[in-house]
């Protein structure tokens, strides 16, 4: 990290928390300015202000549109700005998330105080920073179904799925039933949330 004073832009909507955090930034070397912002919408307002964002630590739950959801928009408004997410879940599937969409790094809020700044400071020396992941389940899957989970998570329907593994539409219609019942799932958005919580979706 250089010497150089740099703004950081602290998203989360608990007040408190923030507050905290940001008495837990103004003790690291290199913080000049912080920005603070409880939703997307509000973190935007930054764009253009100087001086300009050097890091974004974001929460995931957010109101509105939460951080995850969120981050594709701040990442193409802050450019090649590194992005510390923060969350207050465990849950493997977050930080697999958090991780294929570009993150810098994870952080669970319930960690120290000095695990927290340590994050910070590494993320800031251009270091990638996750806890261990664990190793996926072994989904049960036929590489077929693998193949239409994968675009069962993109959102596309049947007849779509269809058309891109060039099968018909009631070949598929009869893998995601079987794609469903392995993950314990009545919908297609429950099995898309049980994929990514097993490890399944990289």
């Amino acid at each position: 990290m250089n010497n150089t004073p740099s703004t950081v832009l602290l998203v989360d909507d608990h007040r408190l928390f923030r507050e905290g955090l940001a008495l837990l930034l103004r003790s690291q070397p290199g913080v000049g300015w912080i920005h603070e912002a409880g939703t997307i919408d509000e973190a935007l307002a930054f764009v253009g202000v100087a001086p300009p964002v050097g890091m974004i630590l974001l929460d995931i739950a957010l109101p509105g549109v939460d951080g995850l959801a969120g981050m594709a928009r701040l990442q193409q408004a802050y450019a090649g700005i590194p992005i510390l997410v923060l969350s207050g879940s465990e849950d493997p599937a977050h930080k697999q998330l958090a991780l294929g969409q570009g993150a810098a790094g994870f952080v669970e809020k319930s960690a120290s105080g000095e695990e927290i700044g340590e994050a910070i400071l590494r993320v800031w020396r251009g270091d990638r920073v996750f806890p261990p992941i664990p190793e996926a389940e072994s989904t049960g899957l036929t590489p077929r179904q693998e193949e239409v989970l994968h675009y069962l998570c993109e959102g596309l329907s049947n007849k779509a799925i269809a058309r891109q593994l060039l099968l018909s539409e009631n070949t598929v219609r009869v893998h995601v039933s079987a794609i469903l019942a392995l993950l314990g799932a009545t919908s297609r958005t429950e099995a898309v949330v049980a994929a990514h919580r097993r490890g399944w979706i990289r």
